[in-house]
């Protein structure tokens, strides 16, 4: 992907309900502790009352975006342009019915001509003010039993507050089932007991795991069919994401 000025969900489809509702639109570029919806400008298809567009980006799901129709889009207009690398789409305190439960993630130069980015469908079991993640480009027509980030969240709502993966240079042979590995460091501490996960970037799906080792190295078997993976460090404790990258097992 690369980087640009605007980017929007594209709701086609919510629960049921008769007017579509966003808690929150979380956008993150690769390795950020922070989302990049600030300093921007912020706009919906349509605004019902005071839930305005700028309460779909404001990191709590206390307050959201609530359209006059079932189906509309959300968009932010950035200061300058931002690569969007993973997202999360966060219900409600309304009706579940409300939901977005398919859409397209789009970017455009010109707040025009909008090109799809990623694709999801499916999106139904909702609970009110619940926080799904999904990678970018990783999700063609996903369904809600596969292709979603499992729990991923943001680093900034873990303790410690950062983290990184480093990918290591020594590989397996191609001809061979192929590994990615790596250290996981923590404020550039390297740091074990860090369940690591890998996904296939194409479909998302669940490819394997290791926990970190006590110097924060870490192997996983991706076998020999992924071009590109996934990598995700979560707290064992919670299940909760706290940094990822994208690695070419080799």
């Amino acid at each position: 992907m690369a980087a640009h000025l605007y980017w929007r969900i594209n709701v086609s489809a919510d629960n049921g309900g008769a007017n579509l509702s966003i808690g929150d639109l979380s956008l993150y570029v690769a390795g950020a502790a922070s989302h990049a919806s600030t300093g921007g400008t912020p706009s919906a298809s349509t605004v019902n009352g005071s839930q305005t567009a700028d309460k779909g980006f404001d990191e709590t799901s206390s307050t959201y975006w609530q359209a006059t129709t079932s189906t509309g889009w959300l968009r932010y207009q950035y200061a300058s342009a931002v690569d969007i690398a993973i997202y999360g789409v966060t219900s409600s305190n309304q009706a579940v019915n409300q939901a977005p439960k398919a859409w397209t993630l789009e970017w455009s130069d010109d707040g025009s001509a909008w090109t799809v980015a990623d694709t999801v469908v499916g999106q139904t079991n909702w609970s009110t003010q619940t926080q799904r993640w999904y990678a970018v480009g990783a999700n063609a027509g996903v369904t809600a039993s596969g292709g979603k980030v499992p729990d991923a969240a943001p680093a900034f709502t873990q303790t410690p507050a950062l983290a990184s993966l480093v990918q290591q240079s020594a590989k397996a042979p191609a001809t061979a089932a192929r590994t990615v590995s790596g250290t996981v460091t923590v404020g550039g501490v390297a740091t074990g007991g860090l369940l690591v996960r890998a996904y296939a970037k194409a479909t998302g799906e669940y490819i394997g795991q290791a926990t970190s080792a006590g110097d924060g190295t870490y192997s996983i078997n991706c076998g020999n069919v992924w071009a590109d993976v996934y990598v995700i460090a979560f707290d064992p404790t919670t299940y909760r994401a706290v940094t990822y990258d994208q690695i070419v097992p080799g």
